[in-house]
C-alpha cells in the first residue's frame, strides 16, 4: 500500500468529516446516490474510498450488505465508532481482495481523482460489479480548470496526493474503453463535478 497517501488521509479524518459531510455538493452527491440505488436496487454494495462514512450511512438505510472499504485506518476506526452497520475492509483501491462478482454495485465518491492507473481501477470495478457509481472532478469547465491548477499548485508546498480531473468526453470514452456502457452523465457544482453511471455490457 502507499504508505504516504495513509498517513495523509490518516491525519485528515475529523477535518474531512467537519467540511464535507453536509456541504451542498455532498448533499448533491447524496440525492443522487439515492436516486440511483433506488433505480437499479443493488443488495450488496462496496463503497470504495468510503473515508468518514459520509455516504455510508445512506448506503446501510437502503441496502442488504455495504462493505465500507478506504486506504486509511483511522478513516475505517471513524466509520466504525459510528456504528453503521457496514463491514469495514483497510484496502488500496488498486488492489481490491474480492472475488469476481462479489458486489452488485460498486460506489466511488471522491476517490477516482486519486487513482494512479484509472484504466486499471475501472477493469477491477468491472470485475467485481456490473453496476458503478461515479463522481470525478472535471476539467473542461471554467470552474473545474481552475480547481485543476491549485490542486496541482499544491503538490509543491507539502504532501498531497496526486489530483486528476476529466472531461465529459474523456470519462465517456474511458468507460466505454473498458467495457461499460455509460448509463447518465451529470454534471453538477457550478461545473466542477460529474456524477457518472456505469453498466457492464451484457
Amino acid at each position: 500500500m502507499k504508505s504516504g497517501v495513509k498517513a495523509y488521509w490518516s491525519k485528515r479524518v475529523c477535518r474531512y468529516w467537519t467540511d464535507r459531510h453536509s456541504d451542498l455538493n455532498t448533499r448533491t452527491l447524496q440525492a443522487l446516490l439515492r436516486r440511483n440505488v433506488g433505480v437499479y436496487k443493488p443488495r450488496r454494495v462496496l463503497e470504495v474510498g468510503c473515508g468518514p462514512g459520509i455516504f455510508s450511512q445512506i448506503l446501510c438505510e437502503i441496502v442488504e450488505r455495504v462493505v465500507s472499504m478506504d486506504i486509511s485506518k483511522d478513516m475505517l476506526k471513524f466509520v466504525k465508532n459510528r456504528r453503521l452497520g457496514v463491514e469495514p475492509v483497510q484496502a488500496d483501491m488498486d488492489y481490491l481482495p474480492f472475488k469476481p462478482n462479489s458486489f452488485n454495485a460498486i460506489v466511488a465518491y471522491r476517490v477516482m481523482e486519486y487513482s494512479k492507473n484509472p484504466k486499471r481501477t475501472l477493469r477491477n470495478f468491472s470485475r467485481l460489479a456490473s453496476l458503478v457509481l461515479l463522481q470525478l472532478p472535471r476539467h473542461d469547465s471554467i470552474n473545474g480548470f481552475r480547481l485543476l491548477l491549485y490542486r496541482t499548485a499544491l503538490t509543491f508546498f507539502g504532501p498531497s496526493p496526486s489530483f486528476k480531473s476529466y472531461s465529459i468526453k474523456g470519462a465517456v470514452n474511458l468507460a466505454e474503453e473498458v467495457g461499460f456502457t455509460v448509463e447518465s452523465v451529470i454534471p453538477y457544482n457550478n461545473g466542477l463535478d460529474v456524477h457518472v453511471v456505469l453498466k457492464t455490457r451484457k
